[in-house]
């Protein structure tokens, strides 16, 4: 009975392992089908600027538009590890190489500056790096044309950037030939990260215009070489600062300077190490704060009587004290020690200077300290990933020092490739450590896919048409798998401006306009364009008039505008109570009433119209209408008659 339930169990276990397998299959043929349509050509593609691959440095910088800021920019990316000419920068850019290397195996971009990078002055900041890459540029030790490797004209940070010259097989940053040229009083170059500035033949700034800056501003910097100031074989800055604190200087570098060129620090170790290797002339402290006056030189000696005169100079820069000392008397010295101690806690004989005036004594003895003052423990033996290191401390005081163990920094994995499945609960990735490089494999638990059809890169499969719908595939942003969504028919795009006249309207009848899809060419379709309609132009147009009258209306005609149309429109006009017709010279239709001597008539008229409207017209008077008495009138010398209407008016007759 156990050996019937164990072979049960094993068939149906295999029965799941065939079912799985399956599944898989169906997954795999997915995503093949999907990298066919998806995969993007990179062949001769070595830059990205979001979405876009380039086979050129410069045609990804030119992609980008001039109005970008430096916060809103579009990084220019390095995918794999290219070949060809320098590239001119003239806008605010993010040059990421990433962990590939540029081969300049052409003539430079720009052949007046003979230089792999060169950086505008319109370019108000710009940023070249690089991330764990043993070589960022080569340049050939056979291409002899190129005299600079960067030529900057405005300020330009470096990270992490290794340049090999064709010199030597080391890593370097900027290196030999005429490495850097700044020109103008904005161009600047600051090294930061891990960078190195090396070379075994020269190192030359050209051109630094004063204001200029070539900044060394992180612990991790350190120079090796030749470095002078002055000669063409050397490293060169004829105006302008270098900076540099807490940076190793190796052996081999030298230093000298000339003009207005200096080098400044505020590292104590930093400037001793550039005076000790040729920089006494150009090293300056870089703040007041640091300088150490214990150099003691006397002007004139100090008497059992009389004071001395001594000028103190700064040990660290070599600057001499601005104002003078004077020699304290015999016995007024308070010593201080001159040389380290053997030990702090013990008693010392050695030799001192007095802290008030700086004079000298070969051996005094020194009592001993409470304590040691411990400066930080710096690394003497690194950690790494799987071994212990080592820090070391050291007395500021005696020359005694103390040790103790760092515990490995254990490895700093992070995913090498991408997953091949987020839902397989055993899916095999490769991990790599950001440290050391050290890889294994590591088991994903499942996950959600994450499919981005909105941002992501996305492509149809089949594509949509007019009348067909279609697919939108993308690939899992954490996988390797892949789905799609469906996209309904497009539907036909008829585009209405420019479409064409087929029968033109009239004013009383339709026309029609045709067009085809913009996007299928194939479909044709057809409008119709509404009637015109009659336009009177009453205002502008050739318009007759009947006017009315007081008894008539009268009337306004005018004919349609449109081409072709010769309908006419009536439009009555209401009665005109004021245009009346009077005749005065029809006696048949007048009535007078005449004037006399002393009153005036009138004639009386009515409209012809048949309104029976009356209008008079008022006479002159008429002196010889006169209306005599029949009766005589007189006096003692004669008789008249008297007018009716005026008696002043007589007639002796």
């Amino acid at each position: 009975m156990n050996l019937e339930k164990h072979n049960s169990l094993r068939i149906k276990r295999l029965f799941l392992l065939i079912i799985l397998i399956i599944s898989s299959l169906s997954i795999f043929v997915s995503c093949s089908d999907s990298s066919s349509s998806s995969s993007v050509n990179l062949t001769n593609k070595y830059f990205q600027v979001g979405k876009s691959y380039f086979e050129t440095m410069q045609e990804a910088i030119d992609s980008i538009p001039s109005s970008k800021a430096l916060g809103a920019a579009e990084t220019v990316t390095m995918i794999k590890d290219a070949k060809g000419a320098g590239a001119y920068i003239d806008k605010n850019i993010i040059l990421d190489m990433g962990p590939y290397t540029y081969t300049v195996s052409d003539y430079p971009y720009s052949s007046q500056q003979n230089a792999v990078i060169v950086v505008s002055e319109n370019v108000s900041e710009a940023i070249i790096r690089s991330k764990d890459c043993e070589k960022s540029f080569v340049v050939p030790s056979d291409n002899d044309r190129i005299k600079s490797v960067l030529r900057i004209c405005a300020p330009v940070t470096l990270e992490n950037i290794r340049i090999d010259f064709g010199k030597n097989n080391e890593n370097v940053s900027l290196t030999v030939d005429n490495v850097i040229s700044l020109v103008g009083p904005k161009a600047k170059v600051i090294v930061q990260g891990s960078s190195t500035i090396t070379g075994k033949d020269r190192m030359t700034v050209l051109d630094m215009s004063e204001g200029a800056q070539l900044r060394i501003q992180d612990e991790g910097t350190k120079f090796s070489g030749n470095m002078v100031l002055e000669d063409a074989s050397y490293f060169i800055v004829t105006s302008g600062n270098v900076e540099m604190n807490k940076t190793t200087i190796s052996d081999a570098f030298t230093f000298s300077f000339s003009g207005r060129a200096s080098v400044k620090s505020n590292d104590v170790n930093t400037i001793k190490a550039v005076r000790a290797h040729g920089g006494d002339g150009g090293i300056h402290c870089s703040s007041a704060s640091i300088h150490d006056f214990s150099i003691v030189r006397i002007i004139t000696p100090a008497t059992a009587t009389t004071k001395g005169k001594i000028i103190k100079i700064c040990s660290i820069c070599g600057q001499e004290e601005p104002k003078d000392t004077t020699l304290c008397n015999d016995g007024d010295h308070s010593w201080r020690l001159k040389t380290s101690r053997t030990d702090c806690l013990e008693e010392f004989v050695g030799p001192g200077e007095c802290i008030k005036c700086g004079a000298s004594i070969d051996a005094t003895t020194f009592t001993s300290l409470d304590e040691h003052k411990w400066n930080d423990y710096e690394v003497t033996t690194p950690s790494t990933c799987t071994e212990e290191g080592e820090e070391k401390r050291t007395c500021s005081v005696c020359l005694q020092f103390t040790t103790r163990t760092v515990e490995p920094l254990g490895h700093d994995w992070e995913q090498n490739e991408t997953r091949h499945d987020c839902t397989d609960d055993h899916d095999a990735v490769e991990f790599i450590c950001k440290r050391c490089s050290t890889t294994e494999t590591q088991y994903l638990t499942a996950t959600d896919h994450e499919f981005d059809f909105e941002n992501g890169d996305t492509w149809y499969d089949p594509e949509p048409t007019c009348t067909e719908a279609g697919k939108l595939w993308v690939t899992c942003t954490n996988c390797l798998v892949s789905s799609y969504t469906n996209v309904p028919a497009l539907g036909h795009e008829f585009d209405w401006s420019t479409s064409a006249t087929d029968v033109e309207p009239t004013c009383t009848t339709t026309g029609s306009n045709f067009t085809t899809c913009t996007r299928c060419g194939t479909e044709l379709t057809y409008t119709d364009i509404p009637a015109l309609g009659h336009n009177f132009d009453w205002k502008n147009g050739e318009v007759f008039t009947s006017p009315s009258t007081c008894m008539a209306k009268g009337y306004k005609l005018t004919t349609c505008t449109h081409t072709g149309c010769n309908e006419t429109s009536v439009t009555t006009l209401d009665l005109d109570p004021d245009a009346h017709n009077f005749v005065w010279n029809n006696p048949g239709n007048l009535f007078t009433s005449p004037s006399t001597c002393t009153v005036k008539g009138y004639v009386m008229t009515t409209c012809t119209n048949g309104c029976k409207t009356a209008r008079t017209s008022e006479l002159n008077l008429d002196a010889n209408n006169h209306a005599y008495r029949d009766t005589w009138s007189s006096d003692t010398e004669k008789h008249w008659h008297d007018c009716a209407y005026d008696a002043s008016h007589a007639r002796d007759s």
